[in-house]
């Protein structure tokens, strides 16, 4: 009863209301950095042809080979990482939706949607993908005023979404990561903790394909400068 009154009392309009407008500048934030990654990433590759010949001119001719090597290894880099990506949302999505369907939670496409969508923001994500779904859950038994009904609905929303979060994080990400990145977890972790102190949610999307980019950048440098100085000690 105590716990009834007091689930009813904080989410009464004035604080949803406060709640929401707090939150919609995040989650406009989030899909105008989500697009322009999109965006960019997609004319990156359509015209990759007509980029790379524009940069080329503008590369001294003994760096030439090395900007190439960048510029294939990145391409096929960013392809399997948008394609990892793009799978991990959509298992995230059946994963979450499919079980809330099967366990009797209405909306359950919606709750599955948004934890898809929101797992593309590296470790907060998940967490807000929870809070929503936790939230389109509850609003849907308050409206049908049944508050015994609603513990049982939020309790099954966070157990699929914590299924889904461990698969994704011990299996998923795993895949992604050493098939397309080909870089550490931890060093992952870093790149995105980092980045996303500094340049906040649009930090944390561009951080590991920009981070990709960069580390292959810098790998084809040092190889360049062995090979050179390996051809002038000869």
């Amino acid at each position: 009863k105590y716990a009834q009154e007091k689930i009813v009392s904080i989410l009464n309009y004035s604080n949803i209301s406060n709640f929401f407008t707090a939150i919609s500048g995040f989650i406009g934030d989030f899909f105008v950095a989500l697009f322009s990654v999109s965006f960019i990433t997609f004319f990156f590759l359509k015209d990759q042809y007509a980029i790379i010949g524009y940069i080329e001119k503008l590369v001294p001719e003994d760096k030439k080979e090395m900007f190439s090597n960048v510029f294939s290894q990145s391409r096929n880099l960013l392809k399997r990482y948008l394609i990892g990506i793009s799978l991990e949302v959509i298992l995230i999505i059946l994963i979450v939706s499919a079980g809330c369907y099967f366990l009797g939670v209405k909306n359950a496409m919606m709750i599955g949607f948004f934890a898809g969508i929101f797992n593309v923001i590296p470790y907060v994500g998940p967490l807000i993908g929870l809070m929503f779904g936790l939230i389109i859950g509850l609003t849907t038994e308050l409206n049908e005023v049944y508050f015994d009904e609603a513990l049982p609905t939020l309790l099954k929303i966070a157990a699929m979404i914590i299924i889904a979060q461990v698969l994704d994080n011990l299996v998923f990400q795993p895949v992604i990561y050493s098939t397309s990145v080909k870089a550490h977890p931890l060093e992952i972790f870093l790149v995105i903790l980092i980045v996303g102190n500094i340049f906040g949610i649009a930090g944390m999307i561009f951080a590991v394909p920009a981070y990709t980019v960069l580390r292959l950048v810098i790998l084809e440098y040092f190889k360049f400068e062995k090979t050179l100085s390996n051809s002038v000690q000869q």
